[in-house]
């Protein structure tokens, strides 16, 4: 699918398999690279039955993971890469009331809970995945003396690269456009 992108070929282009859980999978990817984007963390919102195990863990487990295939790529004499983050406004807002005035980069989530706030709020515990993600970025940017940007997104919508229907994304769309969405919380 992505190779199918105008001007993706194979000397352009390399794609790679890693498992955002699996320590060391991104060593092949990011060796000697330039710029790492880091964009995969868990979107899901409902039917959460442990938000550790379903959101948080994968959620740092994988920035850490990245953070480290970076690090062991410095440590093999490799310049230092950019990192780009994509994070979420949800890492620096939990709800538009968390403040009287607009959100900016001086901003950190601070009413998400793990557990979600109120308890079972599974938008909420997304968001609190999101912060902790952040954070961990942040300081392991710190760590490797890296250059870190990140970028905030509220949503991200659009035709989907891959043949896959069950993204909360395009059930997020799905319900807007038949106005099935629930007022902001």
């Amino acid at each position: 699918c992505l190779l199918s992108l105008p001007g993706a070929d194979s000397t352009r282009l390399k794609l790679f398999e890693a498992d955002l859980l699996d320590e060391g999978a991104f060593d092949g990817c990011v060796a000697g690279a330039r710029y790492v984007f880091h964009t995969a963390s868990p979107f899901v919102t409902s039917n959460i039955t442990d938000p550790e195990l379903e959101l948080i863990a994968p959620a740092l487990n994988g920035t850490r993971n990245v953070f480290g295939s970076i690090g062991r790529s410095i440590a093999k004499g490799a310049a230092a890469p950019r990192v780009v983050l994509t994070s979420s406004v949800a890492a620096i807002m939990g709800r538009p009331a968390d403040k009287a005035t607009c959100f900016d980069e001086s901003d950190w989530n601070l009413s998400s809970e793990a557990e979600g706030n109120p308890p079972g709020d599974g938008l909420d515990m997304y968001r609190y995945s999101k912060v902790a993600a952040e954070r961990e970025a942040w300081r392991l940017a710190e760590v490797h003396q890296l250059q870190l940007s990140t970028i905030m997104p509220s949503f991200i919508i659009g035709p989907p690269r891959t043949p896959r229907t069950d993204s909360e994304s395009l059930l997020n769309m799905r319900q807007a456009l038949e106005g099935e969405v629930a007022e902001m919380r």
